[in-house]
């Protein structure tokens, strides 16, 4: 993840949305994190490759990278 998507994932609240994919041919699922602009999907900001077991466990994973970003300090985003 770079820098500025971190930043963006830290200042853009509730703009910034958390969601999975369908399971793919193996039944797996991929996670994403989405920048909204208007409430609509505006830029993709992480993805992953189908590795969840479901659709929750790939969101759950998402929203565990939000909230390990968000507690991040200034210190620790910019060492």
């Amino acid at each position: 993840m770079t820098r500025l998507t971190a930043i963006i994932i830290q200042t853009r609240g509730d703009d910034v949305k958390c969601m999975a994919s369908e399971p793919d041919k193996n039944g797996k699922c991929a996670g994403w994190i989405y920048l909204l602009k208007d409430g609509n999907i505006h830029t993709p900001l992480i993805s992953t490759k189908a590795i969840y077991d479901s659709k929750e466990a790939a969101k759950s994973a998402m929203e565990e990278i939000v909230e390990k970003v968000r507690a991040l300090t200034h210190e620790e985003l910019f060492a």
